[in-house]
């Protein structure tokens, strides 16, 4: 019993610190480009904050209803962005004003619809840009392939809250990078790199690809 704990202990911080790591990662990079898609959206107002980093979405979405976007990767994967109803509320009242009916999720007109469609692609062509291309073609796809980002949008007015899930599949957050560690392009190394440790990698050659691309390790 005694080697067995011991063999735990000495396994226990490196995990841990693997696991404080990744989440950190999360935390300072994606919460930039979330922020930076509210404001560029809807102006500024809102405060977006990442809360939590999962892989299984049934847990997060128990006793609310969401306005869901799903956009399109590649053949093989998909993004998907999803707004809790008190969300909703509150980036609509942003957009249109107050309503004269209580908001209801489940009875949007088609202009409200469209208002969070765009509004999600919006935030998509900004997080694509942390996204590596796409993996070769014949990945087998896996059970909890998907990294489930969950935030809390705040309206800094009037302190509402809502929930906003992002889900990325980490194949596309991991390809071409070895174990542990996430491959960025240049423009996002721009964005981060006052914010986490990045490690210059090179240029590397893609699938895909004509030419290298130069990329940094997170």
């Amino acid at each position: 019993m005694e080697n067995i704990l011991l063999a735990l202990e000495q396994t226990r911080v490196p995990v841990t610190d693997n696991l404080y790591e990744e989440y950190n990662w999360f935390k300072k990079v994606f919460p930039i480009a979330a922020q930076k898609s509210v404001d560029g959206f809807f102006l500024p107002g809102f405060r977006f904050e990442l809360i939590g980093v999962s892989k299984n979405i049934n847990l997060l979405m128990q006793n609310e209803p969401y306005f869901v976007t799903k956009i399109r990767l590649d053949k093989l994967y998909d993004m998907f962005f999803r707004i809790s109803g008190s969300a909703v509320g509150m980036l609509l009242e942003k957009a249109l004003g107050r309503p004269n009916r209580s908001f209801n999720i489940n009875r949007m007109t088609d202009l409200e619809g469209e208002i969070l469609t765009a509004f999600n692609d919006y935030m998509f062509r900004i997080m694509a840009k942390f996204m590596t291309p796409k993996p070769v073609v014949n990945i087998k796809r896996k059970n909890f392939d998907m990294i489930h980002l969950t935030f809390i949008l705040k309206n800094k007015e009037t302190g509402e809250s809502g929930k906003f899930i992002v889900s990325v599949p980490s194949a596309r957050l991991e390809a071409n990078a070895p174990a542990g560690k996430i491959y960025v392009s240049n423009e996002v190394y721009e964005q981060v790199k006052d914010r986490v440790v990045v490690e210059e990698v090179g240029e590397i050659p893609l699938k895909g690809k004509s030419k290298s691309v130069y990329v940094y390790s997170i």
